[in-house]
């Protein structure tokens, strides 16, 4: 798999579509699933929703699926992020920020990346769901977002290993279930918002309006060119012909002492 195109459509094949039909004999279509589903410049490869009102087309999300490429995801950078049974979890943290490592997360280099991507998607208020999983074909990473405290989240890192992928498909599923039983609950709703969206969004909508103006400028000046204004130009709804500009008049000077021209 050269691509994480390659990893979308193995992880469609080995795992979601398989995963799919048992939600299916489980939940019927009140359990929807959607591909590339984009919402406010967010797109994850995969979401699942469910519909607790199919008259009124009434749906939460309960649960979003990322791909990644193959070997993104690297166990011994999220094992180095695993908080252990005992351990203080803003101690953890703190040692985190003592260590010098960014963002005071143990996560670090291409897992800091992807984790951060997660994160965002679980602060999405459109998507509002805790769960988030990453899959990059060799590991299938089950996220659960704190809703009480966004700076940590529980997870099951899963080997894609063995005929069939057994182990992965029963994982995917039993998370599935637990999102979808957490909505039903109403305790499957987005991390609270991180202090940087409002102010990124912000920028995004300044960028967003200042593209369309110069774009309607730009539309404005082209209209300007196409109809014209110098006398060469058709009246608009005159039917007439465009007239051709007249030649300017020679000037001829005439000598007072000879009367001769020059």
């Amino acid at each position: 798999m050269r691509v994480e195109a390659d990893v979308v459509r193995w992880g469609d094949e080995h795992l979601a579509y398989h995963v799919n039909h048992a939600l299916y004999a489980r939940f019927g279509l009140i359990m929807e699933s959607f591909s590339e589903y984009e919402v406010d410049e967010c797109r994850p490869d995969k979401l699942w929703r469910r519909c607790h009102n199919t008259e009124d087309h009434q749906h939460d999300c309960v649960a979003l699926f990322e791909s990644k490429i193959k070997d993104a995801i690297e166990k011994d950078q999220f094992q180095a992020a695993q908080l252990l049974p005992g351990e203080d979890p803003q101690q953890k943290i703190q040692d985190a920020l003592d260590e010098g490592l960014e963002k005071g997360t143990h996560f670090r280099d291409k897992s800091l990346k992807i984790m951060c991507q997660a994160a965002k998607y679980a602060r999405n208020t459109h998507f509002n769901t805790n769960y988030v999983a990453l899959f990059d074909s060799n590991y299938l990473f089950l996220c659960v977002f704190s809703r009480e405290d966004p700076s940590h989240l529980r997870a099951t890192l899963v080997p894609c290993q063995g005929k069939n992928n057994v182990d992965a498909r029963r994982a995917l599923l039993g998370w599935l279930i637990e999102a979808w039983e957490e909505n039903r609950e109403g305790r499957n709703s987005h991390a609270p918002p991180h202090p940087g969206d409002k102010e990124n969004k912000m920028k995004a909508a300044a960028k967003k309006a200042a593209k369309e103006q110069a774009a309607a400028e730009k539309a404005a000046e082209a209209a300007s060119r196409g109809h014209g204004d110098g006398p060469a130009s058709r009246t608009e709804g005159s039917g007439s012909k465009p007239t051709k500009p007249t030649k300017p008049t020679k000037t001829v000077k005439i000598s007072e002492e000879n009367n001769t021209r020059r």
